[in-house]
C-alpha cells in the first residue's frame, strides 16, 4: 500500500501507461478495472480514506498536477480522472479556472469531435425507430420539431450511459472552463442525435447558458429538445430556476412561439414543467408571449362524465403558477384572451363537432377566471341568462338532423357549466376551482325523450 510520494507517482505513471497501452482497443471495462485497482483510485477516494491516509490524501491533487503538466498525452489522463470518484472535483483542484491550460482544452475538444454513437444503438435504432441522419433543416419548422423530438427521446432510456466516460468528462471540461470552445465543437457536427446525446451529458445550467449564447440554430434546437424530452424521466429532479430561465431565454431568442407548439399543442404531454412555463409566462409579462401559450393549444371536447389522461389539468397547473407570480394587469389579459378563443371555439361549433354529453375543454381554468375577474355579477348572470333563452327555444331552431339537434343542446349545457362554476364560487366565498363539478339541469319529460338524457 502507499508509503510515499514517490511511490504514488510510480503508480500514477504506472496506471497511465497501462491506459495507454490498451486505448487503442477502446476496452473500457479494462480502464475500469485497472483504475479501481490503482493506488491512486484509493487515495482520491475521500469517503473510504482511512483516517491514518488523510493527511497524505491532501497532498495527492497536488501530486496529480505535477505529473500531468509533465506528461505529453491526455488522453490517458481524462480516462484516469473519468473512472475515479468525484471526478469534477479533482478537475477543480488541477486545472485553474483562470486560465485553464490550452492543451487540456484542446485535448476535450478532440473527443467530443471524434466520439460516434456506437454502431450496435445506432444501427437498432435505425431498424427500430427509423432514426438515422437527421437533416438539420428539418428543425426549422415546428412540425417537423415534433416528429424528430419524439424519434429522439427513444436515447433517453440509454443516456448518459452510452456516453464514454473521456467524453463526459472532457464535456464537463469545455462546459465549465470555455462554454465558447464547447458552443463551436458542437456546431461543427450536423449530426443531431449525436448533439442530442451528448447534451445528455451537459448540466441544465450549461445548456440553457449555451442555448442562449448559441447562433447555431440547431444546436439550441437539439439542446432544448433534450431539456423537454428529459423532463418526462422519472430518475431526474427537475431543476425549476433553470426551466423559468429556459423559458425566458426562448423568448429572447424569439423562439417561443416555435416552442409553445412543441410543448403545447398536447399540454398532458409534459405535465412536469407546467407550473414552471406559468412562471415563466408571468416574469415575461408580454401578452405577445400569452398569444403563443393559447394558439399553440389544440382545443378538444373532453367528456366531463368520463376521467381519462387529457390537457385540461396541465393547463390549470400552469395558469394557477401564472396567477400566483403575475400582475393583476396582466392576469386581466389572460383570462380575455382564453375566453374569447374559448367562445369562438364554441365546442367545436365550426367543424361541426357532435357532442352527446356535456363537455369541458382545455380552457376551462381561465374561463372560469374570466367569469371571476373580468366581469361583473350582473354581466355573468346576463350571459347565462341569454344561453337559457336559447336552450328554452330550442325547438324553434332547425337543424339538419337529429344529432346536430342533440349536439346543439349539449354545446349549450357545456358552455353553461363555466359561468355557474364562477357563480358558485362566488356564493361560497371560495375561489379555488374545482374542475371536477358538474351541474345538471332539470328538463322536462319531453325534452329528456328529445335530447335523450
Amino acid at each position: 500500500m502507499f508509503n510515499n510520494l514517490d511511490q504514488f507517482r510510480d503508480s500514477v505513471k504506472s496506471t497511465l501507461a497501462m491506459i495507454e497501452h490498451i486505448s487503442h482497443e477502446h476496452n473500457h471495462s479494462e480502464y475500469k478495472k485497472i483504475i479501481e485497482n490503482s493506488e491512486v483510485y484509493f487515495l482520491t477516494d475521500n469517503e473510504n480514506t482511512p483516517p491514518y491516509l488523510f493527511s497524505c490524501n491532501q497532498h495527492v491533487t497536488e501530486e496529480l498536477k505535477e505529473i500531468f503538466k509533465k506528461h505529453e498525452n491526455w488522453l490517458p489522463i481524462f480516462i484516469l480522472i473519468s473512472y475515479l470518484k468525484k471526478p469534477e472535483l479533482i478537475l477543480s483542484r488541477i486545472v485553474d479556472k483562470a486560465s485553464p491550460c490550452a492543451s487540456i482544452l484542446n485535448q476535450a475538444r478532440t473527443c467530443i469531435a471524434n466520439y460516434s454513437i456506437p454502431s450496435q444503438f445506432s444501427e437498432h435504432y435505425l431498424e427500430r425507430f427509423k432514426i438515422g441522419d437527421i437533416d438539420t433543416s428539418r428543425l426549422h419548422s415546428p412540425d417537423e420539431a415534433e416528429f424528430i423530438g419524439r424519434q429522439l427521446s427513444h436515447y433517453n432510456d440509454l443516456l448518459p450511459d452510452i456516453i464514454p466516460n473521456d467524453v463526459r468528462i472532457s464535456l464537463y471540461i469545455l462546459a465549465e472552463y470555455n462554454c465558447e470552445m464547447l458552443s463551436d465543437v458542437l456546431s461543427g457536427s450536423i449530426n443531431v442525435a449525436k448533439t442530442y446525446c451528448l447534451s445528455s451529458c451537459i448540466s441544465m445550467e450549461k445548456k440553457v447558458q449555451l442555448i442562449n449564447s448559441s447562433n447555431t440554430e440547431h444546436i439550441s434546437k437539439t439542446l432544448t429538445l433534450y431539456i423537454l424530452n428529459n423532463t418526462n424521466n422519472k430518475k431526474n429532479n427537475i431543476e425549476s430556476c433553470y426551466f423559468v430561465e429556459l423559458f425566458r431565454t426562448l423568448y429572447k431568442k424569439g423562439q417561443l412561439d416555435y416552442w409553445m407548439k412543441y410543448i403545447n399543442k398536447y399540454p398532458c404531454r409534459f405535465p412536469h414543467i407546467q407550473s414552471y412555463l406559468g412562471e415563466s409566462l408571468a416574469l415575461i409579462n408580454s401578452p405577445e408571449a400569452l398569444d403563443s401559450y393559447f394558439n399553440s393549444i389544440m382545443l378538444h371536447n373532453n367528456h366531463l362524465d368520463q376521467s381519462y389522461i387529457n390537457s385540461r389539468e396541465p393547463v390549470s397547473h400552469c395558469l394557477i403558477t401564472f396567477k400566483k407570480h403575475s400582475t393583476s394587469n396582466l392576469q386581466f389579459i389572460c383570462w380575455e384572451k382564453a375566453f374569447m378563443i374559448w367562445r369562438e371555439w364554441n365546442f367545436g361549433h365550426d367543424k361541426k363537432d357532435l357532442l352527446f354529453s356535456v363537455s369541458s375543454s382545455e380552457l376551462d381554468y381561465p374561463v372560469i377566471q374570466y367569469f371571476l375577474n373580468n366581469i361583473t355579477e350582473t354581466e355573468r348572470e346576463q350571459y347565462i341568462d341569454k344561453i337559457w333563452e336559447t336552450l328554452s327555444s330550442i325547438d324553434n331552431v332547425w337543424h339538419e338532423s337529429k344529432s346536430q339537434q342533440i349536439s346543439f343542446y349539449y354545446r349549450c349545457a357545456s358552455s353553461l357549466q363555466l359561468p355557474l362554476q364562477a357563480r358558485l364560487a362566488k356564493q361560497k366565498d371560495d375561489l379555488n376551482v374545482d374542475l371536477s363539478l358538474r351541474f345538471n339541469f332539470e328538463l322536462s319529460k319531453y325534452h329528456q325523450m328529445l335530447f335523450g338524457v
